[in-house]
C-alpha cells in the first residue's frame, strides 16, 4: 500500500484512492498521505463489514502486495467484474492471467502508476478485464471446481 500511496502523488488524473481494511501499518500509512498532501485523494476507509458488496462501486482494484498466498480479495472483486492490477507475487498468477483478466506489474511506483493510468484512459479494457476475470473466476474457482480438484489430489 505504501507503493500505491507514492504512485497516486503521480497520477495525471483527479483520482481518488480508497483502502480498505486495518492493520499496523495504518498510522505509518496515514502520515504518508498526511505528508504528501493526499488526503483529498487517498483515504483508509479501515475495516469494513462485508466489504465485497461495495466493490462493483470501484472501477480499478489493486492488490500491490509484496507477498501472498491465494488472495480471496482477488476472487471477491473479480466477482464484481472490477479491472484489476496486482503483482506477480505468490499465488496472484493462479488467479490473473496478464492483459486477459487483468494487469501483473512488478511492486515498483512506475509502473503502479502507468497501469491505473492506462486503465482510467481505457474504459472498454477495464471492462473487457472485469468480465474476463469473473468468467474465469466462475468457472476455475468455483465451489464445484474446487471440490473436483481436491478429490482428484486425494484419489491419486
Amino acid at each position: 500500500l505504501d507503493l500505491l500511496i507514492d504512485a497516486c502523488r503521480n497520477l495525471p488524473y483527479n483520482t481518488s484512492v480508497y483502502i480498505i481494511g486495518d492493520g499496523e501499518e495504518k498510522e505509518r500509512l496515514q502520515e504518508k498521505i498526511d505528508g504528501y498532501g493526499l488526503d483529498h485523494k487517498v483515504f483508509l476507509v479501515g475495516r469494513v463489514e462485508e466489504a465485497r458488496r461495495y466493490l462493483k462501486a470501484f472501477d480499478i482494484f489493486t492488490l500491490t502486495s509484496r507477498t501472498e498466498a491465494l488472495p480471496y480479495t482477488l476472487l471477491e472483486a473479480g466477482l464484481a467484474e472490477c479491472a484489476v492490477i496486482a503483482t506477480k507475487v505468490g499465488g496472484i498468477p493462479e488467479i490473473i492471467t496478464d492483459e486477459k483478466t487483468g494487469l501483473l506489474i512488478h511492486r515498483n511506483i512506475d509502473e503502479i502508476t502507468h497501469s491505473i493510468t492506462h486503465l482510467i484512459e481505457n474504459p472498454e479494457k477495464r471492462l473487457h478485464l472485469g468480465v474476463n476475470l469473473r468468467h474465469d473466476i466462475e468457472t476455475q474457482f468455483s465451489v464445484k471446481q474446487m471440490l473436483k480438484k481436491t478429490t482428484e489430489i486425494y484419489l491419486k
